[in-house]
């Protein structure tokens, strides 16, 4: 565990670089060939260790709850366990000093929707409508750059009673194996 949080410290340094786009792009994308396209450009600037870092995020983030679904604790339960508190018709954690916030909006043992703040602004941790991404790329931006709000967006996921299980991998290879087949897919699909 130790290890994965440097890395993930790592992988938040270089997200303020350059490749910032692509990372955003290799995190967020629905499409797994869109993915792979991004990973095949991020291989000019980072190492092999750092994209499977990057690819055991992606896994991270695709083991977060796909909202509505059901929870397995009624909602003001998992506020309690959790450390939220009601604000109107959801309920609020502030993580650390930089302004982040994590909204949950559920009722009953229904979640709704996960919602991200920094100062004013609001994104959905999942986008809205089905398109191009599986995580809000805004969304991305604030898990990022903000001390503790991945962390409170997993332990949240584990509150709820939601399966938490993704995927790792040891090398890129491993990635390519496993996304082989789906990836040759969404690229037959454009064409």
């Amino acid at each position: 565990m130790i290890s994965t949080v440097r890395e993930f410290d790592k992988l938040r340094l270089l997200y303020s670089g350059e490749p910032r786009e692509m990372m955003e792009v290799f995190l967020s994308a629905r499409s797994v060939a869109e993915a792979d396209l991004a990973l095949c450009a991020l291989k000019i600037d980072l190492s092999e260790r750092t994209l499977v870092a990057l690819a055991n995020l992606r896994e991270v983030l695709g083991g977060l709850p796909v909202p509505p679904c059901a929870m397995r604790v009624d909602a003001a339960q998992v506020a309690q366990i959790s450390g939220y508190r009601k604000e109107g018709t959801s309920y609020r954690k502030d993580i650390g000093a930089d302004g982040a916030s994590v909204f949950l909006l559920a009722e009953g043992n229904l979640l709704f929707d996960i919602v991200l703040g920094e100062g004013d602004e609001r994104v959905f941790l999942v986008p809205p409508a089905s398109g191009d991404d599986r995580v809000n790329p805004r969304a991305v931006d604030l898990l990022m750059k903000a001390d503790g709000l991945l962390e409170e967006v997993i332990d949240l996921t584990v509150h709820m009673g939601l399966v938490f299980n993704p995927r790792f991998y040891l090398s890129l290879e491993d990635w390519h194996l496993e996304h082989a087949a789906q990836s040759i897919e969404d690229l037959q699909g454009l064409f």
